[in-house]
């Protein structure tokens, strides 16, 4: 008798994170900015929560962050002023999702995200 072909079972479809800073603007009567930027969920929904890094001229701070369902989700975080080096002219912002490795991704290239503004 001739046993069935095994059927192949396609790998599972990892999630993808990505990262997009939209803009760094200062707020009036403080000493801090606003930056605006949008992490993106594509392929599959997270397993888990994941790290977020914000580095400021070179300072990061991490933030846990919860699952996100697939599509986008926009993120507004306040950065003090108290981080910009004084001695710079333009200065840098970084963010960084999934900065500890925590998902297994489909694309790793993707979660840095670096705009300069002065």
């Amino acid at each position: 008798t001739n046993a069935p072909a095994p059927t192949a079972v396609p790998p599972p479809t990892l999630p993808d994170l990505s990262v997009v800073i939209s803009s760094v603007t200062p707020n009036p009567g403080s000493f801090s900015y606003s930056v605006l930027f949008t992490v993106t969920v594509a392929g599959a929904p997270l397993p888990q929560g994941y790290s977020l890094d914000i580095c400021l001229d070179g300072t990061c701070n991490t933030f846990g962050q919860s699952p996100l369902p697939l599509g986008d989700h926009a993120n507004v975080k306040g950065i003090s002023d108290s981080f910009l080096d004084p001695l710079r002219v333009t200065h840098q912002i970084r963010v960084i999702v999934d900065s500890g490795g925590e998902i297994a991704e489909s694309n790793e290239s993707n979660n840095v995200a670096t705009l300069n503004f002065q």
